[in-house]
């Protein structure tokens, strides 16, 4: 059971959780009702930033916000609701984002992740599905996700689980059981027993491969020369219109649940390729006070 292998590492799990990250998510319930989210571009940027919303139109942002404006006075929101205007306005079918925007108004609804999706066995349709399907699909998941989730914070293995937390963050005990449990099944995610060997993988397409093209040990143990970034483009590109669509919905997918090691590598990574062009000459450097006018004047 999840909460027997959350007690057995609670204090490396409680070990990972941090002031900073708390205190973000303490900020963006408490200011919910006092701001206008769809115009409050602080609101708007801490939202993004605690829960990784990135490579996002301004188009899907400004809908984004809108929406959570527009339901964060309603106890009665539903995450179909939610899932199925979403798609109505953006077209396209957000279920993470979703479930956190719903997570923002009513805290005793569960985020849904790839992480609580592997942590708590849960089925979700695949992307290649109808959208109708999908949309079906996803909002039995999170009826699952829901019942599991209450069956988990109504267990009496959860109260030491609970009581380790207060008596680690005392100023966050009003935090909904809810948040507590996902708080620690984000942080149980480095602890969690990765999958097994399994079949050997087709390396024209493998995701593992480097800028280099370096060799790498395939899951059967046989070393497979990787290819160049232009072949995986070039092979991917060779590919028929649907098998182009499939493979652009799993690679957009694929970005929206980064982990934060992840997250920080990639930002660490475009940080220093930016600071190479600027001291290389290819870019040049934009004062603060013009960049800040600029965001502005994108939410106008």
């Amino acid at each position: 059971m999840i909460l027997d292998r959350l007690q057995k590492r609670i204090d490396s799990i409680l070990r990972r959780v941090t002031y900073s990250h708390l205190s973000r998510y303490d900020y963006l319930q408490r200011r919910l009702a006092s701001t206008d989210v769809a115009m409050d571009i602080e609101y708007r940027s801490a939202f993004n930033s605690y829960y990784r919303i990135q490579r996002r139109s301004r188009d899907w942002y400004d809908c984004f916000f809108k929406l959570l404006e527009e339901r964060k006075s309603s106890l009665t929101t539903t995450f179909e609701d939610i899932l199925r205007q979403a798609y109505r306005r953006t077209g396209r079918i957000e279920a993470s984002f979703c479930s956190k925007l719903l997570a923002t108004i009513r805290p005793d609804k569960p985020v849904y992740d790839r992480h609580v999706r592997e942590s708590l066995h849960l089925d979700i349709p695949k992307p290649t599905e109808l959208a109708d399907r999908r949309l079906r699909g996803l909002i039995g998941m999170y009826g699952r996700l829901e019942e599991q989730v209450g069956r988990l914070i109504g267990h009496r293995d959860f109260q030491a689980l609970r009581d380790a937390f207060e008596r680690a963050f005392p100023a966050y005990t009003h935090f909904s059981d809810v948040k507590k449990l996902d708080l620690l099944l984000w942080q149980y995610r480095q602890d969690a027993p990765h999958p097994g060997p399994g079949p050997a993988v087709n390396t024209s397409l493998d995701p593992r491969a480097d800028k280099r093209g370096t060799p790498r040990v395939d899951r059967i143990g046989v070393e497979v020369e990787m290819p160049e970034r232009a072949e995986v483009f070039k092979s991917a590109l060779s590919l028929d219109v649907q098998d182009r669509a499939a493979l652009a919905q799993r690679l957009l997918a694929s970005l929206e649940e980064l982990s934060e090691e992840e997250a920080e590598r990639l930002w660490a990574e475009e940080a220093q390729r930016r600071l190479g062009e600027y001291r290389g000459g290819r870019a040049k450097a934009v004062p603060a006070e013009e960049v800040a006018k600029k965001a502005e004047s994108l939410f106008r």
